[in-house]
């Protein structure tokens, strides 16, 4: 009898090919169970609490100096129900995020064409940095009961314009640029849904690329995070 030695190569051959008849079972369970199925569609919107973590290679994680800012969402979201328990949603939301700080500034230097002035300021400087979103996140629910459930998915988030706020009226309205203006992130929390077409949502929302990043000897990155509460509508179906 022949004996058959099966090499890394063919080991790494054989995992492959596992690994694309999975993928093509799953492709083939989602497309027929969306072909199957009933897709919602609805609007939705919310508030929320957004700060950011700002990450220094010698310092870490750093986000006393930060604080939350209000927030507000609203868009629209198309859900698909899978299986009895499961289901996935995909959403486009207009998200305003954000955070402020403090800090104390005795002088600003002032910029003019060639020149440049410095004013005595001596204030807290009390800026509010709004960035304005359009994010898609594409979740997974598993509902424990036709009344609550888990999510869990991923967002694509792309940055549209930013401004900061200040109590000092030279650093109010400044326009905001930032390093990456696409942005990936995971989502995950839980909903309730007292009635077939509404439901509450409470999800936390972490950036997992940072959406700046220091340049010019200054070595940083800035990450979003904070936690949604939104109510969702459906306004029709279709199957």
């Amino acid at each position: 009898m022949d004996t058959i030695f099966y090499t890394n190569k063919h080991l790494a051959t054989n995992y492959k090919m596992k690994q694309k008849i999975i993928f093509t079972s799953l492709i083939i369970f989602f497309t027929i169970n969306i072909a199957n199925s009933q897709i919602d569609f609805g609007i939705k919107a919310g508030t929320g609490l957004n700060n950011i973590l700002h990450y220094h290679p010698d310092a870490g994680i750093s986000t006393f100096q930060f604080k939350y800012i209000l927030t507000y969402n609203a868009g629209i979201f198309s859900h698909i129900q899978l299986t009895k328990k499961i289901s996935i949603q995909s959403e486009i939301i207009f998200n305003k995020k954000g955070n402020s700080t403090q800090y104390y500034i005795d002088t600003l230097r002032i910029f003019t064409d060639n020149n440049s002035t410095i004013i005595p300021i001596n204030d807290i400087h009390k800026p509010r940095f709004d960035y304005y979103y359009i994010d898609i996140p594409i979740f997974f629910k598993y509902n424990f009961n036709k009344y609550f459930g888990i999510n869990v998915g991923i967002s694509n988030n792309f940055f549209i314009i930013g401004k900061t706020k200040s109590n000092i009226k030279e650093l109010d309205s400044e326009r905001i640029t930032i390093s990456n203006k696409y942005n990936f992130g995971f989502i995950t929390g839980f909903y309730l849904q007292p009635y077939s077409k509404l439901s509450f949502y409470l999800n936390f929302n972490n950036s997992l690329l940072p959406y700046n990043v220091g340049e010019n000897g200054f070595l940083y990155k800035d990450f979003h995070y904070g936690f949604q509460f939104s109510v969702s509508y459906n306004l029709f179906s279709t199957k």
